[in-house]
């Protein structure tokens, strides 16, 4: 059956309505976020771990509440205030609202949102609490909303996380026709809850079932391993609910999962083989330069939609290859192999080589790997990069791959774009873990009162 769009905007916003408390005015998480409703935050993290007005967001809101131009102003103005009080107190966080308030970055904060207090809320997923900006007169934020407001809000920002979410599958290689619409609205979910590790897992294994490489069986006992999260229960048996509605793969996709591991073996072991080729394969030798790593997994989200990053350059940005951004050693690293590709085949460098090395940095950020890995790539119809010496027991996690006619086809500018978007998505679940720490340890805390 074709997929209907409708039925899974229904199901997303029902899953969000069970997974998330819905605060009716503006609260501040663990890291001094403006956040709003459904999870909605209005000030989002940049790349280098600076904050900036999340203008999406805020502009959503102003619609959903039908604010006018003077209030529009006001609130963006109380948020600004708000964002230069974050970058003064960057990745500060506070385990309770007690600790907050009376810190520095508390303070600050209270001068500029008005008095804060810690509010409990209770949904289906459980009791948790937000430290909520006071909407009387006391506070500039004079901001409250409904229920069916706060499933607006969602609503419009949306399209941002349909954008993360396909991204998601293009990763994982999970086709968009191999999920139900039960399974779109749980990876949503995960990727909203900022699990974007999570969500690629989760896909990855929803594709390997729509390729015809495990059993259908298989499928679900590895959607109960990865989908489990002992912080959340309530949140992942709500997702593994959804996930559990699997969409019949085609008949052609039938073949066995043992026949398709041989093919995989096959092919890794002709990569080994062309590492052992001087022609084909060239070590990247370690680099001199100091590694800055690059911003891990964080809640926030871009202010630019994902298709726009994916599209168009990003003009007056500090590009890899520029000095001070953190992914310039790994870059410089992979442009050598390249440039040495070259010299082996005669070919001075030129455009097609910085398309090419900008692609095996997309890949390099995708898997994770860093200036200090050891890194190998190989060339030919598909281009290789991988890594040797990693403690990881996976061997999916030490090697990736494109067809050389793809990496070739992209402009090196949204190939960096993409790497933004890649390593926002692990930014935000690096924050999202750290805030499910602090919600576990208040709730423990709450418990031995």
């Amino acid at each position: 059956m074709p997929f209907d769009q409708e039925r899974y905007e229904q199901l997303r916003a029902q899953l969000v309505d069970r997974n998330e408390a819905n605060v009716e005015n503006v609260y501040l998480d663990v890291l001094g976020i403006p956040t709003t409703g459904l999870g909605v935050s209005l000030t989002a993290r940049q790349a280098d771990r600076t904050m900036s007005l999340d203008t999406n967001h805020i502009d959503a809101l102003g619609d959903v509440l039908d604010l006018n131009a003077q209030q529009r102003q006001q609130l963006t103005g109380v948020l600004q205030d708000q964002v230069t009080i974050q970058n003064q107190h960057i990745d500060e966080r506070h385990n309770n609202l007690g600790d907050f308030l009376s810190s520095d970055f508390g303070r600050d904060s209270q001068r500029v949102v008005g008095p804060i207090v810690n509010t409990q809320h209770d949904s289906p997923s459980g009791r948790s609490w937000s430290w909520d900006v006071l909407t009387s007169a006391e506070s500039p934020m004079q901001i409250q909303l409904t229920h069916q407001q706060s499933l607006d809000l969602f609503n419009r920002v949306a399209p941002e996380y349909e954008g993360r979410l396909n991204n998601s599958l293009r990763r994982a290689n999970c086709p968009p026709e191999a999920l139900s619409e039960e399974q779109r609205a749980a990876i949503y979910s995960m990727v909203y809850q900022g699990a974007t590790g999570k969500a690629q897992r989760t896909a990855d294994a929803i594709g390997g079932y729509w390729r015809g490489e495990v059993t259908e069986q298989q499928l679900r006992a590895t959607l109960r391993t990865v989908v489990n999260d002992p912080a959340f229960p309530e949140r992942s048996r709500n997702e593994l609910d959804f996930l559990e509605n699997i969409k019949q793969r085609p008949l052609n996709q039938t073949q066995s999962p043992e026949v398709l591991q041989r093919a995989d073996d096959h092919e890794h072991r002709r990569m080994m083989e062309e590492d052992r080729r001087p022609n084909n394969a060239i070590p990247l030798a370690p680099t001199l330069a100091p590694e800055i790593d690059a911003p891990e997994e964080d809640r926030q989200g871009r202010r630019d939609s994902e298709r726009d990053l994916f599209q168009r350059p990003q003009v007056g940005r500090v590009q890899p290859g520029d000095p001070g951004n953190p992914n310039t050693p790994l870059f410089e690293k992979i442009r050598d192999g390249v440039r040495a590709l070259d010299q082996q085949a005669g070919k001075p460098w030129d455009e097609d080589s910085e398309r090419l090395s900008a692609s095996l940095l997309l890949l390099a950020g995708e898997k994770g790997f860093t200036a200090k890995d050891d890194l190998k790539i190989a060339t030919g119809e598909v281009v290789h990069i991988w890594r040797t010496g990693h403690p990881s027991p996976d061997p999916a996690a030490h090697r990736a791959h494109m067809p050389m006619q793809e990496a070739l086809a992209v402009p090196a500018e949204q190939r960096f774009a993409q790497l933004d978007v890649v390593q926002q998505a692990r930014a935000e679940e690096l924050q999202r873990s750290q805030q499910q720490e602090t919600v576990q340890a208040q709730s423990a805390a709450v418990r031995s009162i």
